[in-house]
């Protein structure tokens, strides 16, 4: 959501005078004072809601917006705590549905992931690649489930080659695995 603040108060209050009083300077001179007034005012409350905006926010305001939703720093820089806020705020709105499951995951990380459900009251989240912080996309998955579903959470080991079975005649490559290469 974006929000412009309007800083010609004054000139667009003045502008809409009517026409009997245009002539008059003191009573315009005392409505252009009261006018830059409302404009000081607009601009501390603008500048009020810019900083707690969870986009805009930094520091202690990011601090504040944590405690709120119940998200802890932890050691977290202001780029990375706003994202995990971000999370929270949306696990708080969890029901557990496969949506809300997506969606936490997908705040979480860019990383690539296949959502699978299962009729069994189970689902499993694979990932393609190594998430940048895994631990803590099975604990999201986890408080995002609803009670009683089974998860897993399934992701490559960080810079380790997948191990394959090939048999694929001349192309084959005995470093990922069983080959027909001698």
């Amino acid at each position: 959501m974006q929000i412009t603040p309007n800083e010609e108060i004054a000139k667009v209050g003045l502008s809409r005078f009517l026409e009997q009083y245009k002539g008059t300077t003191a009573f315009k001179r005392l409505i252009e004072i009261y006018l830059e007034s409302v404009q000081e005012l607009e601009d501390v409350a603008f500048d009020v809601i810019q900083k707690r905006m969870l986009a805009t926010a930094t520091g202690i305001q990011l601090d504040t917006l944590g405690a709120i939703v119940g998200e802890q720093r932890q050691g977290k820089d202001d780029d990375n705590y706003r994202i995990w806020i971000a999370v929270r705020i949306r696990l708080n709105r969890s029901f557990g549905t496969p949506v809300d499951i997506i969606d936490v995951v997908q705040l979480a990380t860019d990383a690539a992931f296949e959502f699978r459900e299962y009729n069994s009251g189970a689902f499993s989240v694979l990932f393609s690649e190594t998430p940048e912080f895994p631990n803590d996309i099975s604990v999201i998955c986890y408080l995002a489930k609803a009670a009683g579903i089974n998860i897993t959470v399934v992701y490559p080991p960080e810079g380790a080659t997948p191990f394959k079975f090939m048999n694929l005649g001349d192309t084959s490559d005995p470093d990922f695995g069983f080959s027909d290469v001698p």
